[in-house]
């Protein structure tokens, strides 16, 4: 075990010393390969989104999953208990590194089972993510939080200032989880944080690990480096989005259909409705209830199955060959491809394209021309 620690150790020594465009072109090399053999034995890749609720009790302004028009096609709902612990056992048996967040649309502790869920994934895989709002977070949750093994915990907090927060995170007055004695203002979101934080020192415990989130767009850049300094003395880690289309809900700026990479969230992130259905990524929303976004049914297959289900793959195709209108047209619109890798130019060469290419048309059993 030392051995191997020391050796890896002088790897990385020789590593930090070569040059970073060469460095650049390894981490590339490195990626295909890894999504080639992926693709080759049908395995899961580490990014897997279950989404516990599709319900949320706040209707931020850059958020299109709780919009009127988006719900008449994705009701609220809730993840089955024996749903999601066969997928948890799934993972847990093929992918146990797996990124597994607790998330997607809505937010996760209006599950009225959620305190099991995290329970149960945490205790049988090694790296789960609970993605809260922070508004429900009162002390009798934070303590039964923490009596699991969870081991990353993320507040999305959008702004530095009450005046930014409430701008943002705001609550409609027909929210149908609006609830009068839960307060969802920036200071009593920032002291539910706190409270969490100082039960789990006085517990002793070392996980989860806190890290909260802020999406850089035009109403919170200003506040984007302050921000940053203040969480940074408070938690684990910082993370700064961008802003989201949303299959196109969301505009931003022209899009140039006729030029554009692959989206790589196609090939490296699992997604699963709350009712089991698999759809393309963890920002996609339907747009028109032509369920052409239903890519498979985890009631009746397995992660496996379905990552590689003839629609995917399909799905698939058409992104490699820019052909979306009729596979994918809730892609056409969007423009979260541009982000969902930075080098995509060096990912998505011809070369490349060709052996993935290769790859899907084999399993799908059809002539490439």
């Amino acid at each position: 075990m030392n051995t191997l620690s020391n050796f890896n150790k002088i790897g990385e020594y020789l590593y930090a010393k070569i040059p970073w465009r060469l460095q650049n072109a390894i981490n590339i090399w490195l990626l295909k390969r890894r999504l080639l053999r992926r693709f080759k034995q049908k395995r899961l890749p580490l990014s897997v989104y279950l989404e516990t609720t599709s319900a949320c009790n706040l209707n931020c302004i850059m958020c299109a999953a709780q919009l009127p028009m988006v719900k008449r096609f994705k009701k609220n709902g809730f993840m089955d208990k024996s749903l999601f612990r066969r997928l948890i056992d799934e993972l847990a048996s093929k992918n146990p590194l797996a990124n597994v967040r607790l998330h997607k649309d809505g937010e996760p502790l209006l599950h009225p089972e959620i305190i099991d869920f995290i329970d149960y994934a945490s205790s049988r895989l090694q790296n789960v993510t609970l993605v809260t709002n922070g508004t429900l977070l009162n002390i009798e949750m934070a303590r039964a939080i923490l009596g699991t093994q969870l081991h990353n915990i993320r507040f999305s907090i959008d702004g530095n200032s009450k005046q930014t927060f409430e701008k943002v995170r705001k609550q409609r007055k027909d929210n149908a989880y609006a609830d009068s004695s839960i307060a969802v203002d920036y200071e009593s979101v920032l002291n539910n944080i706190q409270g969490f934080s100082d039960l789990k020192k006085a517990l002793g415990k070392d996980s989860p690990k806190l890290g909260v989130r802020i999406t850089n767009f035009k109403s919170t850049q200003q506040e984007i480096d302050d921000y940053t300094l203040y969480w940074k003395e408070r938690v684990d880690f910082v993370d700064i989005a961008p802003l989201l289309s949303w299959s196109g809900q969301i505009v931003q700026g022209k899009n140039n259909s006729s030029y554009r990479f692959p989206c790589f969230f196609l090939w490296d992130s699992i997604v699963v409705n709350w009712d089991g259905t698999l759809v393309p990524c963890c920002i996609y929303v339907d747009r028109t209830g032509d369920g052409k976004g239903a890519l498979a049914n985890l009631n009746t297959e397995s992660l496996e199955e379905a990552f590689y289900s003839p629609r995917i793959q399909r799905l698939r195709l058409a992104h490699l060959d820019n052909d979306l209108d009729e596979v994918a047209p809730f892609c056409v619109l969007c423009t979260d491809w541009r982000i969902s890798f930075p080098q995509k130019e060096k990912l998505w060469d011809e070369r490349f394209k060709v052996h993935i290419r290769s790859e899907i048309s084999s399993d799908l059993k059809i002539k490439l021309p």
